[in-house]
């Protein structure tokens, strides 16, 4: 008589955080001011030097005749080089989100809410076309008596190429994503447990309803694999009974997400 093991939900999901951990750092950010590529070691070298000499530039703004939005800040910067005073981090930092739009946004898919999976997913917009997303869905509830289990943990981050974009966070986009996770699942009768892994290509559409409110739509193909170990449930036991190899091609993702956008407008 075997008796089953359950399995750490440690150990899988720290496989997928070191993956990210590797490869996050390989998308180019870029810098929404000029569109050239943010380099995070560049970025940390410049942060440690002083601020430059903005008065010619400051000089020529305040000559235009015409006012824009960040005339306030402007002028007040204008006085403090009157002044012959610095300008400050505070100030310069002002002056850097008037032409800064945020690139996150964060979602809910409400269709996981009918199989009561709680979930949420962030993505963010490293390039003007392209940006990354992290998907993190748990559901993980247990009974005793009798031995009713339903427990399921996946990470999924995807890239997302935005091929049709109408405005920032409105448009078609398609996708590759890699992901794993965990299941346990049983009917006080049988159980499935079980660890897999997945990949597939994905493809959207995302359109605004709100100021900040959004809706993502959506569908993913692709390949999963999991290793299944039925168990039947005996007297506050688990009797293992056999493990099989689940080699599955089609449809592995449907959305419908509700999106708040964090957003600044230029």
């Amino acid at each position: 008589m075997n008796f089953l093991k359950k399995t750490n939900p440690i150990r899988p999901l720290t496989v997928v955080f070191i993956i990210l951990a590797i490869t996050f750092p390989m998308f180019p950010q870029e810098n929404v001011a000029d569109g050239t590529p943010f380099i995070p070691q560049a970025a940390n070298e410049i942060s440690q030097t002083t601020f430059f000499d903005l008065t010619p530039v400051v000089n020529e703004l305040t000559a235009v005749a015409e006012p824009d939005n960040s005339s306030e800040i402007i002028s007040e910067t204008t006085v403090n080089m009157k002044n012959n005073e610095p300008v400050t981090e505070s100030t310069a930092t002002e002056m850097e989100k008037l032409k800064t739009v945020s690139r996150l946004a964060v979602k809910t898919n409400l269709l996981y809410y009918a199989v009561l999976m709680p979930n949420i997913e962030a993505e963010w917009k490293f390039k003007d076309r392209w940006s990354a997303t992290l998907e993190v869905q748990g559901a993980w509830y247990a009974k005793n008596d009798p031995h009713k289990v339903y427990r399921i943990a996946t990470v999924i981050p995807e890239v997302r190429f935005w091929a049709i974009e109408r405005s920032r966070w409105n448009g078609i986009y398609v996708g590759a994503f890699v992901g794993g996770g965990l299941y346990d699942l049983c009917d006080s009768k049988k159980g499935h447990e079980g660890e897999g892994a997945l990949a597939g290509i994905s493809a959207g559409y995302m359109w605004a309803i709100g100021k900040h409110l959004s809706l993502d739509a959506g569908i993913g193909i692709g390949y999963l694999y999991a290793r299944d170990k039925l168990y039947y449930p005996r007297d506050g036991h688990y009797l293992y009974q056999l493990t099989k190899n689940i080699n599955y091609f089609g449809p592995l993702r449907l959305r419908l997400s509700l999106v708040w956008r964090f957003q600044t407008e230029k």
